[in-house]
């Protein structure tokens, strides 16, 4: 993996954790590097920057991934990479791929043409704006609101996965029983704070920075 990949609501984590702790120096890591993948670019940096500081704020030496090559010209070659790293006092990089979000379907709407209706269990029906939703021949969708995330630390030195966790994120509570959007807090962005700081928790409990 070396130089190839490296919220305004409440919101709740689960995770699941895998640590080598034999592989881990007992001296922890001087500098992490972090790269975030499946993002879009602007999104990618902001991601990689907001583990940064969930990570600094517990102590731990951090950069965002995106910072190490800034200011390089055109496409550095791998090997380019992997010198920069180890210039730059990286000893370790925690790769972060985001799942794509899953599109769920609301059993209780549908499109008239012009709106989404809900229809409540007790028959009253809400007509809502189409957007944000997504409309299909056979009914109603919307992006499912959890964020999705695997964790992976790799030590440069021995090139070895030192620790991994899947996270998932989502907001505790949610209107989409009745098709109404939750708004902020359901996109990867929003939710990504959480995410970090559970990814961060839980990397300190592993003894893994």
């Amino acid at each position: 993996m070396l130089g190839l990949s490296l919220a305004s609501c409440v919101t709740a984590s689960d995770s699941q954790t895998a640590v080598s702790a034999p592989d881990i120096p007992s001296s922890k890591y001087r500098q992490v590097a972090i790269f975030v993948e499946n993002l879009g670019e602007a999104e990618r940096s902001s991601a990689e920057q907001i583990m940064a500081s969930a990570m600094q704020g517990s102590g731990a030496n951090a950069v965002p991934g995106s910072a190490l090559y800034s200011g390089q010209n055109g496409k550095l070659s791998d090997a380019a990479k992997v010198r920069i790293i180890r210039e730059r006092g990286v000893d370790a990089l925690l790769y972060i791929k985001v799942q794509p979000a899953n599109e769920i379907r609301i059993n209780n709407a549908r499109y008239d043409g012009q709106a989404v209706l809900l229809i409540n269990d007790d028959g009253s029906v809400f007509a809502q704006s189409p957007a944000g939703y997504i409309i299909k021949p056979d009914g109603v969708y919307q992006r499912n609101a959890m964020l999705v995330t695997k964790a992976e630390l790799q030590d440069v030195k021995s090139a070895k996965l030192v620790w991994t966790a899947d996270t998932v994120t989502y907001p505790q509570y949610s209107l989409l029983v009745i098709g109404i959007p939750i708004g902020g807090g359901s996109s990867a962005e929003s939710l990504f704070p959480v995410a970090a700081k559970e990814i961060v928790s839980k990397m300190r409990t592993a003894s893994a920075i």
